[in-house]
């Protein structure tokens, strides 16, 4: 999950569509990236640079209080 700014989270599926590496978030790039073949991803899942060709799945997230829900589909 990432904490976007102030009030605002996004959960992305951490395995890169490309090469099954797990991706990390770059926080003075905004973006989340590949170690195995460099591909970097927007905050959104959205493919910026390759050779991953298809976006990372994001989910649903709600806030209630103190706590933060995910929903991820069966």
């Amino acid at each position: 999950m990432v904490h976007a700014s102030p009030g605002c989270y996004t959960a992305l599926w951490r395995i890169c569509t490309h090469g099954d590496c797990v991706v990390s978030w770059v926080p003075e790039d905004g973006v989340m990236e590949c170690p195995c073949h460099g591909s970097r991803f927007a905050q959104g899942g959205q493919v910026l640079n390759g050779p991953a060709t298809r976006p990372l799945p994001a989910f649903p997230v709600v806030r209630q209080g103190d706590a933060l829900f995910i929903h991820r589909p069966r």
